[in-house]
């Protein structure tokens, strides 16, 4: 019976203990991941494609794999994984099932890290604001420790003034006749300057989160009924192929297995038989009368008639 030492149960105990803590923070690591069916294929996979580079249940094990991972690495990788597979074998529908999903949850991703993204872009002013605001504090409190004389007031009233011209400047602005009209001008103007070249007609692709729901519907429902149609012409022409390989295939077979006739089995009286059927025949087909035609012994008869019967009559 083995026994276990204090130091080698506390190494233990404690290696399960990190073990569950890990598997237990999503944080820290994915509960996929713990699973044991997760990484057996990532190490058993290249292993059964070394042997077998076709092997299209390996390759599906593996982007089942990379798809727990729900990163967008992981999902390429499975996408690249369920592609090879599905060029592999087109006619297997859980493949090319298992591939449109994924393709699917990829795009869903991408999307989502685009769109927290531009989230993220389009609410950066709330940062400036807390920014303006801690500065305004910090800037209050200053005033407030400063000396009632001085500097501190100087500082201030400085301040003050540049703030009430910055707003005057804006407001002369704005009344001026144009004036708003000619600082926006400027703008457009850099802002067509600095357009591409194919003009604003380009959609950039942050700009098509914002699409109609309807309208992408439509295009996805085309391109999934255009996909199913290619797919189809590409079975039936792997079908044709492929019979048209067995027939191939059945033809050299049959070839192979069919051997010349054993003459040197037959008995000699079996020939010398045949030899005598044959001169029968050619002797009949000889002495066979003419159907549309005369034999020349009856005509010289019926002349030698003739000639007779001529010299009675005289």
């Amino acid at each position: 019976m083995c026994r276990w030492s204090a130091r080698q149960r506390n190494l233990k105990a404690r290696s399960r203990t990190r073990r569950t803590t890990c598997c237990r923070c999503p944080s820290a690591m994915r509960l996929p991941v713990c699973c044991r069916w997760v990484w057996r294929p990532m190490r058993h996979t290249p292993v059964a494609l070394k042997y077998d580079p076709y092997n299209v249940k390996a390759l599906y094990r593996r982007a089942m794999a990379h798809r727990q991972a729900a990163t967008n690495a992981g999902l390429e990788a499975a996408v690249s994984d369920l592609a090879a597979a599905n060029q592999l074998e087109p006619a297997n529908n859980q493949v090319r099932l298992a591939l449109a999903t994924v393709q699917h949850e990829l795009r869903e991703h991408r999307k989502q890290e685009r769109g927290m993204y531009s989230n993220i872009f389009q609410h950066g002013q709330l940062y400036d604001e807390h920014a303006a605001n801690a500065t305004a504090n910090s800037s209050g409190g200053l005033q407030r420790a400063a000396p009632a004389g001085g500097a501190g007031c100087v500082t201030g009233s400085q301040r003050r003034g540049a703030v009430s011209t910055a707003a005057a400047a804006s407001a002369d602005t704005m009344g001026a006749e144009g004036g708003w009209h000619d600082a926006t001008g400027s703008e457009d103007e850099d802002w067509r300057r600095a357009e591409p070249a194919g003009g604003s007609d380009e959609l950039d692709p942050e700009d098509l989160l914002f699409l109609d729901p309807q309208k992408r519907k439509v295009e996805s429902a085309l391109a999934s009924r255009e996909a199913d149609l290619v797919m189809f012409k590409m079975q039936a022409a792997l079908a044709r192929s492929r019979n048209r390989k067995m027939a191939e295939r059945l033809d050299a077979e049959r070839a192979r297995r069919a051997v010349r006739f054993p003459w040197w089995a037959v008995p000699w009286w079996a020939y010398a038989l045949i030899g005598l059927h044959l001169a029968y025949r050619l002797i009949k087909v000889w002495r066979m009368p003419v159907p549309n035609g005369v034999h020349p012994h009856g005509i010289v008869q019926e002349a030698g008639q003739g000639l007779q019967s001529d010299h009675l009559d005289l």
